[in-house]
């Protein structure tokens, strides 16, 4: 009786380390055919969120890229520089992407930040702005749209986020979001005045959003985010270079 040879530990490595790099080069071409419309779908969602937050689109909207790209083209895509307070000239809006600039596990602000100036008929109607958070699990992102005054508040739309559902998701609902509109940010001396918070004080009521009962990270998350972004340190002195230069 003939006893089958056995293969040697050599060859078996072999065999598997060729197993394994073949496996491994399918899932890099793989990843590398998909990038391109990765990038593409990730593009779009991102420009739908600001058209969604200016009311230029609804979520409900079935709406094609091409149709998209033509709603966009009411923006002006611009450069703030958070470091001087005003507009650089030496970065491309279309290319740039802030996102990238965020540290894994240690957020950094980034020395730029898109502002999208909305004009209709040649006429500025407002501005949508980008924000980002320290959410409860992860980060927060955002868009705040503003009217020509700069300062009352067009739409909202936080686009991503991974809070808690039922709870911190509820950061999404159009009902909590349509408390936003018409809410100012700056009161008449330039000062920042909004809030989010339980039980508001009526007298503060054109500044003030309620709360989400149950969701206190969360909405604390966003208040901060409010106050840093549209303060001194965020957009404040460029929003307010701009409402300088209204009519």
């Amino acid at each position: 009786m003939s006893i089958p040879r056995q293969q040697s530990t050599p060859a078996t490595l072999a065999f598997a380390a060729m197993v394994a790099f073949g496996c491994a080069l399918v899932v890099s071409l793989a990843v590398w055919w998909l990038k391109p419309i990765q990038l593409a779908l990730v593009a779009t969602d991102y420009t739908r969120a600001i058209l969604e937050a200016a009311g230029v689109a609804q979520a409900e909207d079935a709406l094609t890229e091409r149709e998209l790209a033509r709603r966009f083209l009411q923006f002006e895509a611009r450069m703030v520089d958070l470091e001087i307070h005003g507009f650089s000239h030496g970065l491309d809006p279309a290319t740039y992407d802030y996102r990238t600039q965020l540290n894994a596990g240690r957020q950094t602000r980034p020395r730029y930040m898109p502002l999208y100036l909305w004009r209709e008929k040649g006429r500025v109607r407002g501005a949508v702005l980008p924000l980002y958070a320290d959410g409860m699990w992860s980060t927060i992102h955002g868009f705040v749209a503003l009217e020509a005054d700069f300062s009352t508040i067009a739409g909202v739309n936080f686009y991503e986020h991974g809070e808690t559902p039922g709870i911190g998701d509820r950061i999404q609902s159009p009902q909590w979001q349509a408390q936003w509109l018409g809410k100012k940010l700056y009161g008449e001396d330039g000062a920042y005045r909004f809030q989010i918070r339980t039980n508001p004080d009526p007298t503060l009521a054109s500044f003030s959003v309620d709360a989400i009962s149950g969701a206190t990270v969360t909405v604390s998350a966003v208040n901060r985010a409010m106050l840093y972004w549209f303060g001194s340190d965020g957009y404040g002195p460029v929003l307010k270079a701009l409402r300088e230069e209204q009519p």
